[in-house]
């Protein structure tokens, strides 16, 4: 209704494995400071969650309804670069949705 497309930034781990080429078709884009500065310097509308794959896959020791951003501050600055203006959400209840039944090695993941 509103003409707005949002290119969702991904980890660089996604594109590199069958379902990247999906995530392309969808408008991802590997989540680099160089694709951010070309999205935000053609006034793109970007999706960005800095916590990123190691929210998703957290270890079951890891408190619920935790943030793991890991001094991740890079989307803030590019903001501010760009005068982008940050538009925080949140989804409540996902971590109610499923249960941990096995911790996966996620040490791959930046």
């Amino acid at each position: 209704r509103k003409g707005v497309f949002l290119r969702g930034l991904a980890d660089h781990m996604h594109f590199s494995l069958p379902h990247g080429e999906v995530l392309r078709a969808l408008g991802a884009v590997d989540g680099t400071r160089e694709n951010v500065d070309v999205l935000m310097g053609a006034r793109q509308n970007v999706l960005v969650y800095p916590g990123g794959a190691h929210e998703v896959l957290k270890h079951s020791a890891t408190p619920k309804y935790s943030l793991l951003w890991k001094q991740r501050l890079g989307f803030a600055r590019m903001a501010i670069k760009h005068g982008y203006p940050l538009v925080p959400c949140a989804a409540v209840g996902t971590e109610d949705m499923l249960s941990i039944v096995a911790d996966l090695p996620v040490g791959f993941v930046r």
